[in-house]
């Protein structure tokens, strides 16, 4: 028999052991930690002096910044009218949003910085000389505050030092072009696209590789080779910290230009490969959201119902989630009355030639969420930027889910003929 002194004994060594073991650990953890100084977070505009063109930005031997194209003043005058629906309240609020007269849209600009450690997914790029770039880091930090995601830097008493310099080497020039946010579709289209056509040709061209996060769903992979590009163009990289030879990072990373577009900025489709699509006869279009469980879905509880009723008003049905980027472009640029739910398929409305009408299906639970007016106006925003008039019907709404991020789950109810009576005044 096993004396019971002698298993107290084992037992209180090996808990000695262990608390030795956790202390070293401990210690050799905080002198990594504070081995490495704070980082200054520094902006795209702080990050090298200026070049006076594009070549020369691509030439540059040093860190170095291009102004691709300036802020401007965007006026907001064709905005029509608003109707709420019995059961919607937040029309006073809607329409408080929507005086706005003009907008301050974003310059577009670039850095290109050498020898720098970058996240494929967080992007949170740091410099040589040890600065974080702010526009790369803003999206993320709000997915991810504490920074438990970045395997490069670390949150430590509100002060953010850098985890390890000695980093898979990647030997290419490569372009940063998706945020957190792109898999939303507005986001995709007014940041990461006006970050690629900028660089169209010298991608197209192999000088420089488009860094492809794992996050990336397919539609996006193939609306980039709807715009030419080709796998080789694409560099695929798991989502650990890699130091590139250089990278090229924009200020609209910070998704600036979602919330107020620069009509400057935006990318202009110039397909010149392929038969155009047949879409002339859609001149009215009822944009069709799919729900694709994202984390601000909003759902039409009476959809069939409304369906019928813009049909039998000469509407066609369209679903973007299951369209080519090319098709979605000529259906909007064919379009003079288009009427859609809320959301980022008005994106598209960049496309649209000037002078077409928009109808706004805005859940009211949607008004002043998150205490953020910015969400009510951005389509507004977005017609400004392509002279179009913009309306609004307010539907009564419900709140179902908020996610973490603070984002909505909203089903709506149409009323039908506060929808026919919109139609006719368009």
């Amino acid at each position: 028999m096993i004396d019971p002194k002698y298993i107290a004994e084992r037992i209180k060594r090996s808990l000695q052991l262990r608390t030795r073991s956790a202390k070293r650990l401990l210690s050799g953890s905080c002198k990594r930690f504070y081995r490495t100084a704070d980082l200054h977070r520094i902006s795209i505009l702080q990050s090298g002096p200026a070049s006076d063109n594009r070549a020369d930005f691509l030439r540059a031997e040093d860190d170095a910044v291009w102004h691709a194209c300036p802020k401007t003043t965007v006026v907001t005058k064709r905005f029509k009218f608003v109707t709420a629906s019995e059961g919607a309240r937040n029309k006073p609020a809607l329409e408080a949003s929507l005086s706005e007269t003009c907008f301050e849209a974003p310059a577009l600009t670039f850095a290109r910085l050498h020898d720098c450690v970058a996240d494929p997914t967080s992007i949170r790029l740091v410099t040589r000389n040890g600065a974080l770039i702010s526009e790369t880091a803003t999206v993320h930090d709000i997915l991810d505050p504490h920074y438990k995601d970045a395997g490069h830097l670390i949150d430590r008493e509100g002060a953010v030092r850098q985890l390890q310099k000695a980093h898979k080497y990647v030997d290419e020039d490569v372009i940063f072009a998706f945020n957190a946010f792109c898999p939303s579709f507005g986001h995709y289209v007014l940041t990461s696209l006006p970050i690629i056509s900028s660089f169209l040709e010298d991608i197209k061209s192999g000088s420089l590789k488009v860094v492809v996060p794992q996050h990336l769903p397919l539609w996006m992979i193939s609306f980039l080779y709807e715009l030419g590009l080709n796998e080789p163009d694409l560099l695929y990289l798991p989502n650990v910290p890699h130091r590139f030879r250089t990278a090229i990072a924009s200020n609209i990373l910070d998704a600036s230009n979602t919330r107020a577009p620069n009509p400057n900025s935006v990318w202009r489709p110039t397909f010149t490969q392929g038969a155009p699509i047949e879409t002339a006869s859609m001149r009215r279009i009822l944009v069709r959201r799919s729900d694709s469980g994202n984390v601000s879905s909003r759902t039409i509880c009476n959809e069939a119902e409304m369906l019928r009723a813009v049909e039998s008003k000469g509407f066609q049905i369209i679903e973007p989630a299951r369209m080519r980027l090319r098709e979605q472009i000529d259906a909007f640029q064919h379009a003079d009355v288009i009427v859609s739910p809320h959301g980022s398929t008005f994106a598209n409305l960049v496309f649209c030639r000037p002078g077409t009408r928009v109808l706004d299906l805005m859940p009211d639970s949607w008004v002043g969420i998150r205490g953020d007016a910015l969400r009510d106006v951005w389509a507004s925003r977005m017609c400004a930027v392509s002279n179009l008039d913009y309306s609004v019907l307010l539907c009564p709404s419900k709140v179902q889910t908020v996610h973490f991020t603070g984002n909505a789950a909203l089903a709506s109810r149409v009323s039908i003929p506060d929808l026919v009576d919109c139609i006719d005044r368009l």
